[in-house]
């Protein structure tokens, strides 16, 4: 498990930024990939065309059975499910840990949004049920930095006309989005 970070105290959480409508998949994907960012804003949708997106459903849907799923904070950010104890936990459910930095941001992501909200005391978890993994997640000032800056990026991206140059990256190969990228 990861250390437990900084104190969500510490963290000075300026608000001109947070007025930007952003999903959690948004911050997910602009760790990832810029194009597959713009052209999933744009409302291009390739999943249904991956199988890897039918894996990870399903395992969404296997896993953590009886837990409310898919909470939305201000009709807004989706959660995998949340668990209550001296803490309240975010949890979320990746098929692998290949992207787990993108993942990680993810969730502190997911973690200011309630900080912001009131909460106080809130952490949480990457479940990585085929390798059996879990990884706590706090935010701390480099997590917040980086939130940030890609929230900026990806207001940036929202606003361009064609998508941002392709660029082959380890990611390509399983792709959804592959096919309007290196059309051949």
């Amino acid at each position: 498990m990861d250390s437990p970070g900084q104190n969500p105290s510490s963290i000075d959480f300026d608000d001109e930024i947070w007025d930007i409508f952003v999903r959690g998949i948004e911050i997910y994907y602009s760790m990832i990939c810029p194009t597959k960012l713009w052209f999933f804003m744009k409302g291009v949708s390739m999943e249904h065309t991956s199988p890897l997106v039918v894996i990870g459903r399903i395992l969404h849907e296997t896993y953590f059975r009886g837990r409310v799923k898919n909470v939305l904070i201000d009709g807004q950010v989706s959660i995998d499910f949340l668990s209550y104890g001296d803490k309240i936990v975010v949890h979320e459910v990746k098929k692998s840990s290949s992207a787990l930095d993108a993942a990680r941001l993810q969730v502190q992501y997911y973690i200011l949004q309630l900080l912001r909200r009131g909460v106080e005391k809130v952490y949480g978890v990457i479940h990585i049920p085929r390798e059996r993994r879990r990884v706590r997640v706090y935010l701390d000032k480099e997590g917040y930095r980086l939130l940030r800056e890609k929230v900026r990026e990806i207001e940036r991206i929202r606003g361009m006309v064609t998508p941002p140059p392709p660029k082959k990256i380890r990611f390509c190969g399983k792709c959804s989005y592959n096919s309007l990228c290196w059309v051949e």
